[in-house]
């Protein structure tokens, strides 16, 4: 029958290597190894040994989900794709992700929430843009579009008055440059931004009118 004959810690805080039968096998969280109260000397049976494999490998991309989302909120999307680029098996990437949903700290709705208002307050974007964003990072259209409806609504600001605002800003900075120039920059840079064709041209016409009125 295997036997444990390993759990040496790592450099690595929290992690301890196992080793079976005198083969390292692979690392597991401390607080998992606690948890198990796994010991040196410890036999498994198959069965018990794949089990111990499966569940910590889970519990190392637990580890790593609460680690990612600790540093800023994340959509499912880019969670997985973040435990992807660690190398996590396919199966405790999915344990992960299911309990950090489970858990509450898993949330594509409030996730989209939150990065749209932020966008209003701190880069203001179009609801093209913004719309864009959300489906990069795998948030459903459905969700994405009222996600975008209620941070507005909560922030009290309309596309338009966010449009006008940048617009002002904008365009003082090139109040130095030829008028069809500025004309031109200030309506692809509102653009690249994600509002509408006409409303970047109405702005664009009332802040840069092509002849100044007699």
């Amino acid at each position: 029958m295997p036997t444990i004959t390993t759990l040496d810690p790592e450099r690595r805080e929290g992690r301890i290597r196992l080793a079976v039968d005198g083969r390292e096998i692979g690392t597991l969280p401390a607080s998992f190894v606690l948890q198990r109260g796994l010991r040196t000397g410890q036999p498994l049976d198959e069965a018990e040994l794949e089990a111990l494999l499966r569940d910590g490998a889970g519990a190392l991309a637990m580890e790593a989900a609460l680690h990612c989302l600790a540093y800023r909120p994340r959509s499912r999307m880019e969670l997985e794709r973040h435990l992807r680029r660690k190398s996590h098996p396919p199966d405790a990437i999915q344990y992960a992700i299911s309990r950090c949903q489970k858990l509450g700290y898993l949330d594509d709705e409030a996730f989209a929430r939150a990065f749209v208002r932020d966008r209003i307050r701190l880069r203001p974007r179009g609801r093209f843009r913004l719309r864009s964003e959300l489906r990069e990072r795998g948030i459903a259209p459905d969700v994405a579009d009222a996600s975008i409806e209620a941070a507005f609504e909560e922030t009290g600001v309309s596309e338009q008055e966010l449009l006008r605002g940048i617009a002002e800003a904008r365009a003082f900075r090139l109040r130095q440059a030829e008028p069809a120039s500025a004309r031109r920059r200030l309506s692809s840079w509102l653009l690249r931004r994600g509002f509408s064709r006409s409303d970047v041209r109405r702005v664009v016409e009332d802040l840069l009118p092509e002849s100044d009125p007699d």
